[in-house]
């Protein structure tokens, strides 16, 4: 989840509203909350992608929290994040690489999501296909995930050069594809 947090309620509510378009399936208006005063918990994450926080003395977000969210500071503009570890996301961000012009850029950025939809699909028809449970991980009638599925899964993304947090970005691009597929 994501984290806007401000002192002004419209400006961190606009900024929420802006980044909404990012959220998958931001149509769901449990996931995003523009403005919300009290304490954030751990619970509150199960439910939110997206969520507009007050600051204030009250209103601290625990260390239990900040290692699960992304926090977007309004008012100081900074952004902290958990760490990542990973080729895509490094891919498009990394400085290394000098583009002559923004077209170029946006060549790189297409090229990267190709390949993860690629990596996505392949996960998908080779893998998840054969493994029912594995694609209804949000499906409370479905049993969990154990570890040893979780290593096979793990293991055939790392065969196809997806590892670390790019595993979680390749399963939420297959479980948002299955979601508009019922």
């Amino acid at each position: 989840p994501v984290v806007v947090l401000g002192k002004s309620e419209s400006a961190v509510s606009a900024m929420v509203q802006t980044l909404s378009v990012f959220v998958p399936g931001h149509s769901s208006n449990h996931q995003i909350l523009g403005w919300f005063s009290k304490p954030l918990n751990i619970t509150h994450l199960a439910r939110l992608k997206l969520v507009g926080l007050k600051r204030g003395p009250g209103n601290v977000i625990p260390r239990s929290v900040r290692s699960y969210v992304s926090i977007f500071d309004y008012d100081a503009s900074t952004l902290t994040t958990p760490p990542y570890k990973g080729n895509h996301v490094n891919s498009i961000v990394r400085r290394q690489n000098k583009w002559k012009d923004d077209r170029s850029y946006l060549a790189h950025v297409h090229s990267v999501f190709l390949e993860m939809a690629s990596k996505a699909f392949l996960f998908f028809h080779n893998f998840c296909l054969n493994s029912p449970n594995l694609t209804r991980s949000d499906d409370k009638s479905q049993p969990k995930e154990g570890l040893q599925s979780r290593a096979t899964k793990v293991g055939f993304l790392a065969r196809i050069g997806v590892v670390d947090c790019d595993v979680a970005i390749i399963e939420v691009i297959v479980v948002q594809v299955v979601k508009k597929e019922r």
